[in-house]
């Protein structure tokens, strides 16, 4: 049987035995609590990113909006300069009717005689109704003669004729 030295050297060597088991368990304790201490610190900066990234969400979303907003714009202003290219077309059919016109317009021109030519054929024109008028007095005066001489050989013959 053990007696209680016996039992107190066990106590002893097992208690000697165990001091480096301890100092490892203490070692590993607090590399534990330093990984807990880390583990602690990374799930801060893990909710700090969390943070920032919800940030990044909400800026992401205004800016889908914003560009969403940015379309819509752009469509708006397609549809303007298509018409604006509608009336541009407009404008050019206007255009070209003008061009034409006016094309006609300047061959008319053309035909219509210019001063000297129009004062020449004025001056032709007087000359001929002033000829026209003296060859009209000549044969009324030749007229009158020959109504004259009608009436005279009317009333030698016995006719009586009226206009």
């Amino acid at each position: 049987m053990l007696t209680k030295d016996d039992l107190n050297k066990i106590q002893f060597l097992i208690i000697d035995g165990l001091r480096p088991v301890t100092k490892e368990i203490d070692g590993v304790k607090m590399e534990i609590s330093g990984v807990k201490v880390e583990v602690s610190s990374l799930k801060r900066e893990i909710d700090g990113v969390k943070v920032e990234i919800s940030g990044v969400k909400v800026e992401v979303s205004s800016l889908k909006r914003e560009i969403d907003g940015v379309k819509v714009e752009i469509s708006g202003v397609k549809r303007e300069i298509d018409g604006v290219k509608m009336e541009i077309s407009g404008v050019k059919r206007e255009i070209d009717g003008v061009k034409m016109e006016i094309k006609d317009v300047k061959e008319s021109i053309r035909l219509i005689p210019n001063k000297e030519e129009f004062f020449d054929s004025m001056d032709k024109l007087m000359g001929e109704i002033k000829k026209n008028r003296e060859e009209q007095g000549v044969i009324s005066g030749v007229l009158s003669n020959h109504n004259d001489r009608l009436e005279k050989l009317e009333e030698k013959v016995g006719i009586s004729v009226t206009l």
